[in-house]
């Protein structure tokens, strides 16, 4: 990461705030004993996501791309309501 100097907000839309950025032994059977790194973000204060990607050290681009397409995904289903009885 490049600085600790708060990002500039995009005119409109959401932003993300990275809390932290951590190494964390990898979950995935094929890359045991190797790194993965999680990427924890707030959207707002009552919401705080995680996301893990496959790499010890990704760039500052790799971890943008992830949170954004972590956030693409939950949103898809954000505020769905689904029925509890058939």
């Amino acid at each position: 990461m490049s600085t600790n100097q708060p990002a500039k907000k995009p005119a409109s839309g959401k932003v993300a705030k990275i809390i932290s950025v951590i190494s964390i032994p990898s979950r995935d059977p094929e890359r045991l004993g190797e790194m993965d790194t999680m990427i924890t973000y707030q959207v707002d204060p009552l919401h705080t996501y995680s996301v893990i990607i496959p790499s010890a050290h990704p760039t500052e681009s790799e971890i943008m791309a992830a949170v954004r397409a972590d956030y693409a995904q939950r949103s898809k289903i954000s505020n769905m309501e689904i029925p509890l009885r058939r």
